[in-house]
């Protein structure tokens, strides 16, 4: 019985050697630099994807067999530790964007026509392509068990929040209008992200636009709602390109701050997804317990090292535009190294905001001024912790250590490693610190 059993095993194998074998040749011929991954999908969904261009997809194998690729593809370099290698931070980085985000495809100059919400429906359906050539429910039991290469395949090694990131991308406001800002004085386009201070950006925009509010155009909906965040007028070809970026941890942190933590705001912007779980409806309350309305966060409410912590196991679920990572809006992942200004909010966010100032010139310093108040605060030589005038200002840089944890920081680094491996931001020395002592 034993060796009958042998026997076949031996065959499927043989099979599925010839099989492979087959398709690495035919896909070698008719395709050129593309990792082995790609290949395999692209000869099995010909039919669907002929005449879109695959040649620039990345595979989880390719990564992991190219230590350079950060150096040589993305700016992210790892600082040297006194210890001679990367420190944990560095490593979960690495490995959740090699799981992850890695799978992006390119669809560049080289596939017109293609949006970047298209590209990322693209890359949806290469993982589920991917998925259906490893399949295991063709088969049987016995030899699904013992079947290393599924379970070793790069379908398998991609994490559930990924899958529903590529799910919610499309439809969660990351390609919406609303991120793209315009001026014509000084003329240059500029990115805004939510949780990155779009609520004063926003003011500064419409000032720098608002004299084109009169004569027939004084009653139309931007002017009369403050929302003159584009100009009228056409922008030279070369207008440069700005984006202010955040340490990616507190601007998770603040956007939790900003969106869940009070009850009130939960059930008022129903931003804090998913919310069956952070918001539920009278019904689902009363669902939950026969009898008795009982919120699953209830005895979470007040501790915020917990709470924070279940929220951060939890929203992926449902991903909401305030804790998307910053490197999948105005398609910066793949576009960052054609901004001419890429400035921080972080401690040295005035000095950006004065470099900006001086780079485009013209009533940019006034108005950042008003806004920001920067000239006097770099007179002070005060740090950036958030306006207080601002309703949506949550001084989440002062409040990391009384909400995060370490176990809340490897699983925040994991969903925004894109951030950092892509736009060139490093991980803060508290939150190496906070995994170091950890693993004393």
């Amino acid at each position: 019985m034993d060796l009958k059993k042998s026997s076949n095993n031996t065959s499927r194998l043989s099979k599925q050697v010839l099989l492979a074998v087959f398709i690495f040749l035919a896909s070698a011929l008719s395709l050129r630099s593309q990792s082995f991954s790609t290949q395999l999908y692209a000869s099995t969904v010909a039919a669907d994807l002929s005449s879109q261009s695959m040649t620039n997809a990345t595979s989880y194998s390719a990564l992991t067999a190219n230590d350079n690729y950060y150096d040589t593809k993305h700016s992210y370099r790892p600082p040297s530790h006194p210890y001679g290698a990367l420190d944990e931070a560095d490593c979960i980085i690495r490995k959740a964007y090699e799981k992850s985000y890695a799978h992006i495809l390119s669809c560049g100059d080289d596939q017109p026509g293609i949006s970047p919400r298209g590209c990322i429906e693209k890359t949806q359906k290469y993982i589920h392509n991917l998925f259906k050539i490893y399949d295991t429910d063709n088969i049987d039991n016995t030899e699904s068990q013992n079947n290393n290469s599924t379970r070793n395949s790069p379908a398998s090694s991609i994490p559930w929040w990924f899958h529903t990131l590529l799910r919610d991308l499309p439809t969660s406001g990351a390609y919406g209008p609303w991120h793209h800002f315009t001026t014509i004085d000084p003329a240059f386009h500029f990115c805004t992200i939510a949780k990155v201070g779009t609520t004063e950006w926003r003011k500064v925009f419409n000032r720098l636009n608002i004299r084109e509010c009169v004569g027939e155009h004084a009653n139309t909906t931007p002017c009369l709602k403050g929302r003159a965040w584009n100009t009228r007028e056409v922008l030279p070809k070369d207008a440069p390109r700005a984006v202010f970026l955040r340490d990616p941890l507190e601007r998770l942190l603040s956007a939790y701050l900003d969106k869940c933590e009070k009850p009130n705001v939960r059930k008022s912007q129903k931003h804090c997804e998913p919310n069956t779980v952070w918001n539920p409806s009278q019904e689902e309350l009363m669902k939950s317990r026969v009898g008795e309305k009982f919120a699953l966060t209830e005895y979470l409410e007040g501790k915020d090292k917990a709470m924070f912590a279940a929220y951060v196991d939890t929203f992926p679920l449902k991903w909401n535009l305030h804790f998307i990572p910053q490197a999948m809006v105005c398609d910066l992942h793949s576009s960052i190294h054609t901004y001419d200004f890429v400035g921080n909010m972080g401690k040295e966010f005035m000095n950006d905001l004065d470099r900006m100032a001086t780079t485009f010139g013209g009533r940019l310093p006034r108005i950042l001024n008003e806004s920001f108040n920067y000239q006097t605060l770099l007179k002070e030589e005060k740090e950036n912790l958030g306006k207080d005038n601002n309703r949506h200002s949550t001084h989440a840089p002062a409040k990391v250590a009384k909400y995060y944890t370490a176990g809340t920081v490897r699983k925040a680094l994991e969903y925004v490693s894109v951030d950092y491996v892509t736009l060139g931001l490093s991980v803060p020395d508290w939150a190496r610190d906070m995994l170091r002592n950890d693993a004393m």
